[in-house]
């Protein structure tokens, strides 16, 4: 798929996605780390999980993205 070509439905569709799986990386951190602590401390460990987490999965696509276009 041409990145140029990329409709605002597409962009807001992907934004979505990526969102979401943030948002329940975040949560499964929070639930995970949360085990036997307060609130506060496995919300402090989840939000780090989840943000890096989202971070090396989009990171890692939008590599393949980029070099999947240099490769055409």
């Amino acid at each position: 798929m041409n990145l140029e070509s990329w409709t605002p439905y597409d962009i807001a569709r992907r934004m979505s996605i990526a969102l979401g799986t943030l948002i329940a990386v975040t949560i499964w951190g929070t639930v995970t780390f949360d085990q036997g602590k307060g609130a506060w401390e496995g919300l402090l460990l989840g939000l780090p999980t989840g943000l890096v987490c989202g971070l090396v999965i989009f990171g890692g696509w939008a590599l393949y993205l980029r070099s999947h276009e240099q490769n055409r």
